[in-house]
């Protein structure tokens, strides 16, 4: 049976150019889904609201940052929302699924509204305070496009978080 992360991006017969690179035909077999060698392929997903409105992935306004963050001068957040996805029983404490029933998804649905491919506008739902300028990659720094000492000062753009999620997709779990 395969084991990998998979991202399907569904945009009303839109396409991302250069964001998926490689495209597998799945048949199924008594109600099973099956891969081109007849491996059944399970696929173990999540919903997350994302880019279906004028706003970002749902929690990057939230408590919990998109990767992990340490910063010295506030608690350490020992995971980010790709970690829980990822792991989620690795950090039972923040997920309440243990280690021995956790289930580490494989598919993620995001929805996405074909008018964030054009839209300049700031990205408001964001946390700003959740990046480090001395490490750009943690937290939510990924989507930050102006930085002062400590922290972003500004987003990027609806489009551009947009794209940038796909990179952090593709840096994080195999897109197909």
């Amino acid at each position: 049976m395969r084991n990998t992360l998979i991202a399907i991006i569904i945009m009303n017969n839109l396409s991302l150019p250069g964001l998926i690179s490689n495209a597998w035909a799945y048949h199924t077999d008594n109600g099973r889904m099956m891969d081109e060698n007849n491996h059944q392929i399970i696929i173990d997903g999540v919903n997350w609201a994302g880019f279906q409105d004028a706003g970002f992935v749902d929690e990057l306004y939230g408590t919990i940052p998109f990767y992990s963050l340490a910063k010295p001068y506030q608690p350490q957040i020992p995971a980010g929302l790709m970690d829980l996805l990822k792991n989620p029983g690795k950090f039972s404490d923040l997920t309440n699924v243990k280690e021995t029933n956790s289930v580490s998804f494989k598919t993620i649905r995001l929805p996405i509204n074909p008018n964030n491919l054009h839209d300049s506008g700031i990205n408001n739902h964001f946390r700003m305070d959740l990046t480090d300028a001395r490490n750009k990659a943690s937290g939510n720094g990924p989507f930050c496009k102006i930085w002062n000492d400590t922290d972003c000062t500004q987003p990027l753009s609806i489009t551009e978080s947009l794209y940038q999620i796909m990179d952090e997709f593709k840096k994080t779990i195999y897109v197909y």
